[in-house]
Formats: structure tokens, sequence, C-alpha cells
């Protein structure tokens, strides 16, 4: 580097102009070429990352909508729900915003640490001044020189600062956990939902074929003379009821398999299928004082919010140390000169202690102790906010378990009860002993006690989701 800027300055030397403006000015810089080339190319690669981000083609998935096509996972392969989370965490905007935001605040941190290192300064310069009293002479002016300036004692505001720091990295940290837990939690409950739909449907569209059966037979039975006309209209009557629950049903699916869609980062339709019997969930403890000891220690928007009131617990101590002086050790050297040429350049230095206090502010500081100390207070009443929602977001998922596991114990009897009702109702009606309205009062029981079984089934496995999202799993 040294030579490179020796040949710069004999190729000036030998091709200088007349009026040595641009020698002078390399004259003065000549001596900082060799430290802002080497910080030029430290710099380079973090400007190149930054040229990288700038380009709209190496956006990567999160921060854009990723299409079906770019999807890790085989569209003629069944979807778990493993698969589901994987794809919901890589692809989701807010995960990605999280990390993100976990960059942004270590790189703040490096920023903060930076403060306890020197801070050198070089410049250049060139003036080209004219007097016209007492006469009317141009002058050259160059300079050029290196300052270095070190803190010495702030009173521990460079480390309270440095504590903040530290804290915002912790809770940005836990915040991508539980950005990453949403996405897990959504990825699961949408793929819950799917399943539902689907064999809602499957009902539907069975209880379907089984309104155009009867409405043959009664046909059939009506033309035999055994059956009146009512029979008949009854019949189509429930069959087209029948087909609009399955177009209902039908509309449903299609919703939840949007919000699938929506969860994994995408805007087109999944073409996946999905896998059944649902993988089981990690295993949940059913004791109320374990699960909520296991929350507090796990679940990230605490360990976020606790986080955050560390930081503001540095802030009060950064605000109390900004009272204090600042004592700074400064050092420098200065080469200048006037004249026609750019040598000999007069060289000045200087260094010593510095002290700096502001002595009067109209209360600013002293305010912002105020501040600091009240946004501690507003982190820790957030601290308690959670909690007790905590508790109270595990309480109602643990009775809502208990209540859809008795459900579908009772919807499984009741189911076998409505289909023994229907084969008894639908003999009687062969003889003549029962009803249209009897027959179809049977076989809505029927549907409806599938219904209720499945929502219960798939009620416990959201329930349990939602403990999992609170204890951070």
């Amino acid at each position: 580097m040294q030579q490179l800027t020796t040949r710069a300055w004999q190729f000036a030397q030998r091709n200088r102009p007349s009026n040595s403006l641009f020698c002078g000015f390399l004259a003065a810089g000549r001596r900082l070429l060799p430290a802002m080339a080497l910080l030029l190319s430290a710099g380079c690669h973090t400007v190149q990352r930054a040229r990288d981000v700038q380009n709209p083609a190496g956006m990567q998935p999160g921060e854009r909508t990723v299409r079906v096509a770019e999807l890790q996972h085989d569209t003629n392969a069944l979807l778990t729900v493993g698969d589901a989370v994987r794809l919901a965490i890589t692809n989701s905007p807010i995960v990605f915003q999280a990390r993100a935001n976990l960059l942004v605040a270590e790189s703040q941190l490096q920023e903060t640490r930076a403060n306890y290192l020197p801070q050198v300064t070089g410049s250049a310069g060139y003036d080209r001044t004219k007097n016209y009293i007492p006469s009317k002479k141009a002058v050259n002016i160059y300079s050029t020189g290196v300052s270095l300036s070190q803190d010495l004692l702030s009173f521990g505001r460079k480390d309270a600062a440095l504590r903040q720091a530290k804290a915002l990295r912790e809770a940005a940290e836990a915040q991508l956990q539980s950005a990453i837990n949403t996405a897990t939690y959504s990825a699961r409950i949408a793929f819950f939902d799917l399943l539902r739909a689907q064999d809602l449907l499957e009902i539907a569209i069975e209880n379907v074929h089984e309104f155009d059966v009867h409405l043959a037979q009664v046909r059939v039975m009506a033309n035999l003379g055994t059956r009146i006309r009512y029979d008949i209209t009854k019949a189509e009557v429930d069959l087209g009821n029948a087909r609009l629950a399955a177009l209902t049903a039908s509309n449903t699916l299609l919703t939840a398999r949007a919000t699938l869609g929506r969860t994994l980062g995408l805007t087109e339709e999944l073409p996946c299928q999905l896998a059944t019997p649902v993988a089981a969930l990690p295993p949940i403890p059913e004791d109320r004082e374990t699960l909520y000891l296991r929350g507090r220690r796990s679940n990230p928007d605490l360990t976020a919010l606790q986080c955050l009131a560390d930081a503001a617990s540095a802030g009060v101590d950064f605000a109390i140390a900004d009272l204090y002086p600042d004592l700074s050790f400064n050092a420098g050297v200065n080469w200048s000169g006037t004249g026609g040429a750019p040598f000999p350049l007069g060289r000045n230095w200087s260094f010593g202690p510095s002290l700096d206090w502001s002595l009067f502010n109209g209360w600013r500081k002293t305010s912002a102790v105020d501040v600091a100390a009240a946004e501690l207070q507003i982190n820790r009443a957030q601290i308690a906010d959670r909690e007790q929602q905590l508790f109270q977001d595990l309480i109602t998922a643990l009775t809502q378990v208990q209540t859809a596991r008795t459900q579908s114990e009772v919807a499984e009897i009741v189911v076998c009860s409505a289909r023994e009702s229907l084969d008894l109702v639908n003999a009687r009606y062969r003889v003549g002993l029962a009803t249209s309205v009897e027959r179809t009062d049977a076989e809505v029981a029927v549907a409806q006690a599938r219904a209720q079984q499945v929502q219960a089934q798939h009620d416990e496995l959201a329930a349990k989701a939602l403990i999992l999202l609170n204890i951070g799993e």
C-alpha cells in the first residue's frame, strides 16, 4: 500500500499542473491515504452485503411470497403437521422480521461496544484564499491531520449502555422464539381446521348420498301405493337441505385450505393431501401448577418482557450516570502549510485530558431519569399482566382439553345409538310403521352426532396446541 501511494505521488509530481492545485490537495492527503485504503477495504464486505439486500433478485422466503413450486416438499406426498410447521417457520414474514430485528439488536450491541475503543479521525483539506487588503495575492493553504480520542471515565454510563444493549439483544432473541412459536401454533391450528373441514365435508357428502337413496326408495314405494305424494316431497326437501349443507361444508373447506396456504406463506392453493391420523403432539403435563411453572420458565413472551425490563433498569442507570461529567483523553497531529508548493508542511501536535460537564440544561437530564424509572415500572407491569394472562390461558386450555375429551367419548356413544335408531326407523318405515319425519330426524341425528364427534376430536387438538404455545413448545 505504501509503494502504491508513493507511485501515485511520483506520478502527480511528474504531471502536476502549473497552478499546483491538484498536487497540493494530494500532498495534504498523502499521509492519510494508507489508512483510508485500509478502512475502505475493511468496509467492502459490509457494503457488498447491503448491496445484496438491495437487489430484489436476492430476496429470501419470508421477505417475499413464495410459490408452491419453490417449496421443499413433494406435492405428491402427504403433508404432515411437522411439514406444515417447518414450511410456516421458513416462509413466515413475521419470523423473517423477528430474525432481522435480532440482527439489528446485534449490530446495535456492536455499536455500543465500540464506545470502549478509541476514536481515530483523519482529515485533509485545501483552501485557496485571496486577500484584497493590503494586496490581491492568492494564497494556497494545505492541511492534513490525525486525531485520537478515548473516554477515560463516564461514571458508569458506558457500562449501563452496554447492559442495556445486551438486554435488548436477548429480548430480540426471545421475540424471535415467540414468532417461531406463533408460526408453529398457526400452522397446527390451520392444519387441524383443514382436517376438520375435510371430515365434515365427507359426512355431508355421505348424508347427501343417504337422502338421495332414500328419495329413490320413496318414489318406488309411492308407485307401489305404499307411500303418499307428501313422502316424495319431504324426501326431496331433505335432499335439497343435505346438498345445501354439503355446499356450505365445501366452501368451508376451500376457506380452510386458503388459510393453511396463507399460514405456509403462499398465495395459492397447496395441492398436497393431509396425512391422517394426526401425529402425536409433544406430551403435555396436565397438573396445573406444573404447567404454569413450566410456562413461566419457557414462555418466550415472558422472557422477552423480562429482558426489556432489564434493559429499562440499565436505562435508569444510564440516565443517572448522564448527570455526571465525562472525562476523556484527546491527542492529535496536524500538518499544514501555505504557498505555491505543498512542501514543506509545518507539523503541530497536541494531547491532554478533557472534562465535559453540562451544568444546566433546563432539567432535561433529571426529567430523563424520571422517564427511565417510569418505563421500568411499565415493563414490570407488563410482566405481571402477561403472567396473569398465561395462567388464565393455561387453565382455559386445560378445561377445553378435558371437555373436548369427554365430548368425544360421549359423541362416540351417541353415534352408535343414532345409527341403531336409524336402522330401526328404516325398518319400521319400510313396513309403514314410521313417518317420513321420523326417518328424516333419525338421519339428521346420525349426521349431527358424527359432526359433534369430529368437532370434539379437533377441539382437543386445538386446545393442546394452545397449551404448547403458552409453554413455548
